[in-house]
């Protein structure tokens, strides 16, 4: 094979991988919903079947440990906005809702 042919050949495989990159990229882009460049960063997007919780501080009183959520505090076993409290870590809370299973995490800057 000549130096030619090589390179033509070579030149048609980057064409076909940049078409299925530039593919790949499109379809990931159509399937996830698009966020508001104007939110926070620590703010979610919340889907139709979820709820939405927004975690502002942690903290630990006399061994009771409790969360603010929603600007309401809020202990393990307690319900908010239909999502059951399972577990207040220092860090994150764990809670269930529609049956499935969440985390809220502080935000790291607020983390020491």
């Amino acid at each position: 094979m000549s130096n030619k042919s090589q390179y033509k050949a070579y030149e048609k495989y980057l064409y076909t991988v940049g078409i299925a990159i530039a593919i790949l990229v499109s379809t990931n882009a159509i399937a996830e919903p698009l966020r508001d460049p104007t939110m926070p960063l620590h703010e979610v997007l919340v889907l139709e079947d979820e709820v939405e919780l927004v975690l502002a501080a942690i903290a630990d009183v006399g061994g009771e440990s409790f969360a603010i959520i929603n600007g309401q505090r809020v202990y393990e076993g307690e319900v908010i906005k239909g999502a059951k409290i399972e577990k207040i870590d220092d860090k994150s809370v764990i809670y269930s809702h529609k049956g499935k299973r969440h985390i809220l995490n502080m935000r790291l800057s607020l983390i020491k």
